[in-house]
């Protein structure tokens, strides 16, 4: 990735990041412990963003996760349920993983991915991820999907912290 496009992608992962905080902020939803995790991931993204000139004398600047995200697009609400794996970060008391409903970015309101369509499986370090896509094309009324970004975080169960990240790009 060019550095334009890396500097590109931190202004707007920014961006995207304060509008949210204002918008849960707006509607009384924005707790205190987002606010502080918010302010680590603009303090992080920042740091990255005045360090990114220093790859000029070679050295490796760039931003490492501290969960995996996984990405499903989906164009074909017709195709078998998709599934990814994915090697998670190892953290004291998880036993298993659960994921929540995947919501569309400010709001958790219907349209909504269920988090019964999200299959989550956690082996050892590696956590399995099945996107069950006919069953979300099967939902009806004021659930039905529709064309937009869904996201959430996979818990692992037992001290429920963050293990993964899950986007789903749902344009069926």
């Amino acid at each position: 990735m060019s550095k334009i496009a890396q500097y590109s992608d931190i202004i707007d992962r920014s961006l995207d990041r304060w509008e949210n905080a204002f918008e849960a902020a707006r509607a009384a939803t924005y707790s205190p412990g987002q606010f502080a995790q918010d302010m680590a991931e603009s303090w992080a993204d920042w740091a990255l963003y005045t360090a990114m000139p220093l790859s000029c004398f070679g050295l490796d600047i760039s931003a490492r996760p501290a969960v995996p995200t996984v990405e499903f697009i989906v164009t074909d609400n017709t195709v078998p349920p998709m599934t990814q794996m994915v090697r998670v970060p190892q953290i004291n008391n998880v036993t298993a993983a659960a994921s929540p409903n995947l919501n569309r970015p400010g709001t958790t309101t219907p349209p909504l991915i269920p988090a019964a369509n999200v299959i989550t499986t956690l082996a050892g370090m590696y956590l399995k991820i099945t996107l069950d896509v006919p069953g979300i094309a099967a939902l009806t009324g004021m659930a039905t999907v529709t064309a937009n970004v869904y996201s959430g975080d996979v818990l692992g169960t037992g001290p429920n912290v963050a293990i993964a990240h899950v986007k789903v790009v749902w344009l069926a």
